[in-house]
C-alpha cells in the first residue's frame, strides 16, 4: 500500500471486518502509523504481522501491539522493556502477560507500570 490510496480510504480497510488478512499484512507496512496502528489492534491480523510491528517506531503503534490478544507471550515480554511507559504499562495490564514478566515490571521505573503490573490477577502475591 503507501501513498497510492487515499489516507482516509487505507485507514477505512484497516478497520473494516471484512478486510482480508493478507490486506492487513500489506497495510501492517503503510507509511502511515495511524494505518499501521489500526492493524495493530484487529484481531484478524496475524501473530507474524504483530511480530513485526512490534519494531514499529511509534509507540503507539507497539502499544496496540501489546494489547493485541493475538500477540505472542515472547513479544509482549519484548515490549515489557520498550523504552515509552505507556507501552510497558500496556504490557502490565493485559491478562496473558507472563507472571515472571509481570514480576519485573512491578520493579519499573516508572510508577505507573508498576501500579499496572500490581493490580493485574496474574501477578503473583509474593512479588
Amino acid at each position: 500500500m503507501g501513498k497510492t490510496a487515499d489516507l482516509g480510504v487505507r485507514l477505512e480497510t484497516a478497520k473494516d471486518r471484512r478486510t482480508s488478512t493478507e490486506e492487513l499484512t500489506r497495510l501492517a507496512r503503510d507509511v502511515d502509523w495511524r494505518v499501521r496502528g489500526e492493524v495493530a489492534q484487529r484481531g484478524e491480523t496475524s501473530k507474524k504481522t504483530l511480530i513485526n510491528l512490534a519494531e514499529d517506531p511509534i509507540w503507539i503503534v507497539r502499544y496496540h501491539v501489546a494489547l493485541n490478544d493475538n500477540t505472542p507471550s515472547e513479544t509482549r515480554t519484548q515490549l515489557a522493556q520498550d523504552e515509552d511507559w505507556q507501552v510497558r504499562q500496556a504490557v502490565a495490564r493485559h491478562g496473558s502477560t507472563p507472571p515472571e514478566t509481570l514480576v519485573r515490571l512491578t520493579q519499573d521505573v516508572d510508577q505507573r507500570v508498576r501500579a499496572a503490573a500490581i493490580a493485574n490477577n496474574n501477578t503473583p502475591l509474593s512479588h
